[in-house]
């Protein structure tokens, strides 16, 4: 992590439950994941952009104005957060 103002890049390794496939009927709450998560600094155009090409967000998007989040998952089941700046 840096205090970086055009970047802030984090990794955590988990490994306890070891990393698995995505089951189907997967739930947020469920532990043993990979995430990536992405800040944006216009969350509603954002949002805008996921719905126009992939569209499904696994959660609403959650918080108030200026610390707002939304989860989703990508082409490989990898959990995505975007979340405003």
């Amino acid at each position: 992590m840096g205090g970086l103002d055009w970047m802030q890049f984090e990794m955590f390794e988990f490994r306890m439950p070891r990393m698995r496939e995505l089951p189907r009927d997967w739930l947020p709450s469920d532990i043993g994941y990979t995430t990536v998560g992405i800040v944006v600094r216009d969350f509603d155009e954002a949002v805008r952009r996921v719905h126009r090409t992939s569209g499904r967000f696994l959660t609403a998007p959650m918080g108030h104005d200026g610390d707002r989040r939304v989860c989703l998952r990508d082409s490989d089941g990898i959990l995505l957060e975007l979340r405003e700046k």
